[in-house]
């Protein structure tokens, strides 16, 4: 099977399993609706036999006030609804009316009713919010998973991911997302207060008319079907973006550098799902509603992730835990199975055994570190310790206080291959130790520094996300050029060595810079007498000319030379 037709197949079955799970919360809904308007009928009417049968009541008789015994009864009930409230943490404001109605001496008859039947608006659009709330906080969460999932058990790399916990749901799904700043629970509570008004007006004008509760009835219940409707909506709409958004995090996490929209085709997809189906885009041009579902209200399409390579779906498939031990990702391993096992600290029992039909080479290399190859470091105030990577090509260590993804590994020990070879450095035994630190860390705001004296090549993990990378060293000579900071630095290792062969270990950092500066500003004039514009070199260059730290210009000045504009 090929690449694009699996993950087609496998996101769509999850999309399908989202819009099931949506349509069985709707009917909820829809049930609870159904409830609160049979309640609102049976009040109307009773309360019409009550007052008006026999009387032919008008608006002066509905504002007449209950009697002792109408008064203590109704009083009941308003306890009972602030108990309810306040239990089910309905509205704050509705509990707050119903206690200021509860002290009242005087309530009329139509205020009686309209208390009532409010009641049971409030009982369904409060039940109506937690169930929503509840229901997209757990569509993030099993979409998130799920697609974690798929992704690990599909490329075959069970590589390490961000657990997901309450407090950021909580955060992500109450954020407003479209352009009219409201989120979900703000538009349920719009939907109520527009049906407050139309009780309000529907039993004013059966009041004042003297008519019967029919028309009443019919217009509060068209009002019901209206409010379910737009529930129903919501609940498709809402569902749809926050699995949506939960897929783009999760393809992030996992280093997913393209996605491909896929759209449910059937008699009922709309032009623009049609028009939108296989379409390829960057992770970086995601946005919901123009390069990603949700289209439209009641959009079914779904996004894949998207790679060009191809597998067989069949082969047994490596999978990393967080520690970097091998471990098989099952072709038959159930969700279940595999969430648990999340749920438990990515410990697999499994027996390891890599197979030969698969390429190590063709993945990206996981963090596997050696947490018995340490050592310690001080840069300023900060202590790092850091471990071994052992499995990366080139000696690299990661402070405990960093979290590497493996893509992010991949870039950093590729790059310090390639530009070693730039440089033609080959086979040295004194090679700086590269240790990856986090900006915290670092403090200087670089993204790398060489320690001449530990003989330590510092870089911050940021380096090795392209786009911040290309960023950060925008000032630098060859800014356009992955490799320009990396290149720099190992120049300032070759300046080291240069200094080791004429004059011993460098022990005092004063001297070798005083050595290094007026060895770099000879160089520098020599260039200048020869008409070299020295100003053209790099921004960060003439910072470090004007602060006289010739060594860093003529830095530039190589790297510039070597990797070009």
């Amino acid at each position: 099977m090929k690449n694009s037709e699996y993950w087609k197949k496998r996101f769509v079955e999850m999309e399908e399993a989202t819009h099931q799970t949506s349509v069985k919360k709707i009917f909820n809904i829809q049930e609870q609706f159904d409830k609160s308007a049979k309640v609102i009928n049976e009040k109307i009417n009773s309360w019409y036999q009550r007052y008006a049968e026999n009387n032919n009541m008008s608006m002066l008789d509905a504002k007449k006030s209950l009697n002792a015994k109408e008064l203590k009864e109704l009083k009941w009930d308003v306890e009972e609804y602030i108990k309810k409230g306040r239990e089910n943490a309905f509205s704050g404001e509705w509990v707050k009316e119903l206690e200021n109605a509860s002290a009242r001496a005087h309530i009329s008859r139509l205020e009686a009713l309209e208390l009532q039947c409010r009641q049971q608006a409030e009982v369904a659009f409060g039940n109506l919010n937690d169930g929503v709330s509840k229901h997209i906080k757990d569509v993030y969460k099993e979409s998130y998973y799920r697609t974690a999932y798929e992704i690990q058990k599909g490329v075959g790399v069970g590589s390490n991911f961000a657990a997901l916990n309450d407090r950021l749901i909580e955060k992500v799904v109450n954020k407003p997302w479209l352009a009219d700043g409201k989120n979900f629970s703000d538009r349920i509570w719009g939907n109520k207060t527009q049906l407050i008004n139309q009780l309000h007006t529907s039993l004013s004008q059966m009041c004042i008319t003297g008519a019967g509760p029919d028309k009443a009835i019919s217009q509060i219940a068209s009002k019901m079907n209206v409010s379910k409707a737009n529930a129903g909506r919501l609940v498709m709409t809402e569902s749809a973006y926050f699995s949506s958004t939960a897929q783009k995090e999760c393809f992030k996490e996992l280093d997913v550098e393209r996605y491909e929209i896929v759209a449910t085709l059937d008699g009922h997809t709309s032009d623009i799902c049609q028009e939108m189906d296989g379409k390829v885009f960057k992770m970086s041009e995601y946005e919901e509603g123009v390069t990603a579902p949700p289209f439209h209200v009641n959009c079914r399409s779904c996004t894949a992730p998207y790679f060009d390579d191809e597998f067989t779906k069949d082969e047994q498939r490596i999978a990393r835990d967080e520690d970097g031990n091998t471990y098989y990702v099952p072709a038959d391993m159930t969700y279940k199975n595999w969430k648990k096992n999340v749920d438990n600290g990515f410990k697999f029992e499994q027996e390891i055994k890599i197979s030969k039909n698969i390429n190590e080479e063709q993945l990206f290399r996981p963090v596997n570190l050696d947490k018995n190859n340490v050592f310690e470091s001080n840069r300023g105030d900060v202590n790092i310790l850091a471990y071994k990577i052992i499995n990366a090509k080139n000696n690299i260590y990661v402070s405990n206080g960093v979290r590497l993804k493996p893509k992010e590994l991949h870039k950093i020990d590729l790059s310090i291959t390639q530009s070693l070879e730039k440089l033609k450095i080959v086979n040295s035994d004194n090679l700086p130790t590269v240790v990856i630190i986090d900006s915290s860390e670092m403090q200087t705001g670089a993204m790398a520094s060489y320690n001449a004296i530990k003989n330590k090549l510092y870089i911050d993990k940021e380096i090795g996300n392209k786009e911040k990378l290309l960023e950060l060293q925008r000032d630098a000579a060859s800014p356009k050029n992955v490799l320009s900071t990396y290149v720099h630095e190992y120049i300032h290792w070759m300046d080291a060595q240069s200094y080791i062969i004429g004059h011993g270990e460098i022990i005092d950092s004063k001297e070798y810079l005083y050595w290094i500066r007026h060895k770099s500003k000879k160089k520098i004039d020599k260039l200048m007498n020869k008409g070299y514009n020295i100003n053209k070199i790099s921004n960060y260059a003439n910072i470090k000319n004007k602060e006289g730290k010739y060594d860093e210009v003529y830095t530039e000045y190589r790297v510039k030379k070597l990797l070009g504009e």
